[in-house]
């Protein structure tokens, strides 16, 4: 016999499972017909029926569907979801993301990155092999799958605000107790990152040029701590701002790259908010933009150059030892042309980055042939950096728009012995490719007849 609280919660459940029908019936259903329908179920990839979560067999299978994921960002989210982990597993595990949903009000300053969200359920968790990680406001909690409702009492412990024993394994990486750990991601972001103004660490917004948009100008420095072992060449920061239309609207702008174990990123975003009775949730801003001033990229490895790139004539004033050749940069979806101008240096300094940036390729671009497209630019003064000039994107009737420039996938295995204890020795993440050395990324939306805007720059 069905209890009144079972009743209720099925009840609600069926109503979300009709909209949650309908809504994959209609508003997707021109994207799923695109599919071809006898997809397989994909023997590695499970949805479990109570918690809506996905168990992944293995590290390689999580790491294939993030490619898969990140494949080709033209094709809607729920196209590539689908074809990553299979139509009959999609629909199962939407169905449940939808019906265990607690409210529409937004976490957003957890996960950033749209790809990586996807694959999380209702309670912002996913399996790979035996081992669960969940993202909370209070870090990522891994743990092993046998533990799982005791670890949810620890988590609950966490949100009630009870203190909770624990012992500090590796710099921000906790052991609770055998077989469950919280690595403390937003506290790691925040040491990490360092507000500046002129006279102290607290940030206080500084307007933009006059002869721009109304745009609130923060700068940040990332603070480069020593890391433990278990971080190796990771590293985090966070900066999101926020500015009011009205007590009840909102625009965000992010910028963040954190480490959540299984994966990490750098993104940016910009969203439009509504205020409801219990919170914020998304709405549709009239207009959003999203980009940046210019980058300054730090490789891994040497800027590749073309084996056939040679000096070009497309200097006014031609320089031999100059070359020009084109290439795209990580993420971006235009072709820059690059040049390589030796010893030159940048101008960066707080408050100035974008001005700087404007300054440099207002520089480059007076040096060249006036038929030379100038709308992308790249100079590279190093074979391990590369700055880039000015891009944006701008979508109307969106409410968030969002890019990641780089990811990192967590390439390991957590060999619980029997009592469900690890060593710290076991972890090991795999880099990124890049780190953004400096930036000035901005974020810009229309309400009303009203634009208002964010520049985050990073030194």
């Amino acid at each position: 016999m069905k209890t009144k609280t079972n009743q209720k919660w099925s009840r609600s459940c069926v109503l979300g499972i009709l909209f949650s029908s309908l809504l994959f019936t209609s508003c997707e259903k021109d994207e799923h017909q695109r599919i071809n329908e006898d997809v397989s179920d994909f023997q590695a990839v499970v949805v479990d029926d109570a918690s809506g979560r996905l168990i992944l067999n293995s590290h390689d299978v999580f790491a294939e569907i993030v490619q898969q994921l990140k494949s080709d960002p033209n094709e809607p989210l729920p196209v590539r979801f689908q074809k990553s982990i299979g139509s009959k597993n999609y629909k199962e595990f939407i169905t449940l993301k939808n019906c265990n949903a607690k409210s529409q009000i937004e976490e957003d300053t957890l996960v950033i990155d749209d790809d990586f969200a996807a694959l999380l359920n209702s309670e912002n968790a996913i399996q790979v092999e035996n081992t669960i990680y969940r993202i909370t406001p209070y870090g990522t909690f891994v743990y092993i799958a046998d533990k799982e409702d005791r670890a949810n009492e620890i988590i609950n412990s966490f949100y009630n605000g009870k203190i909770v024993d624990e012992v500090e394994k590796d710099n921000y990486l906790f052991e609770i107790e055998d077989g469950v750990l919280r690595y403390d991601t937003y506290q790691e972001m925040k040491d990490n990152t360092i507000e500046i103004n002129d006279n102290s660490i607290v940030c206080q917004p500084q307007k933009a040029n006059s002869n721009e948009q109304d745009v609130d100008v923060y700068t940040i420095v990332n603070k480069h701590t020593i890391v433990g072992s278990f971080l190796q060449n990771t590293f985090g920061y966070t900066a999101s701002y926020t500015r009011y239309f009205s007590s009840k609207r909102r625009m965000k702008v992010s910028f963040s790259s954190p480490n959540f174990v299984l994966f990490s990123y750098i993104s940016i975003s910009v969203k439009m908010q509504k205020k409801n009775w219990i919170g914020w949730s998304g709405i549709n801003a009239e207009e959003l933009i999203l980009g940046w001033d210019g980058m300054t990229y730090k490789f891994n490895n040497p800027v590749p150059i073309p084996e056939n790139a040679k000096p070009q004539n497309t200097w006014r004033f031609y320089n031999p030892n100059w070359t020009a050749y084109e290439m795209n940069p990580p993420k971006s979806k235009n072709t820059y042309i690059a040049f390589h101008l030796d010893n030159y240096q940048f101008n960066l300094t707080s408050k100035e980055v974008a001005k700087g940036y404007k300054l440099a390729f207002n520089y480059l671009k007076g040096l060249l042939d006036p038929r030379v497209p100038t709308d992308y630019l790249a100079i590279i003064t190093d074979p391990y950096e590369m700055t880039i000039s000015r891009e944006d994107t701008s979508k109307k009737n969106q409410e968030k728009l969002v890019h990641t420039f780089d990811y990192s996938i967590g390439m390991f295995k957590f060999s619980w012995n029997m009592n469900g204890s690890i060593g710290v020795n076991n972890f090991s993440v795999q880099p990124m490719s890049f780190t953004l050395k400096n930036a000035s990324i901005f974020g810009m939306a229309k309400f009303g007849d009203e634009w208002k805007g964010i520049r985050i720059e990073k030194l």
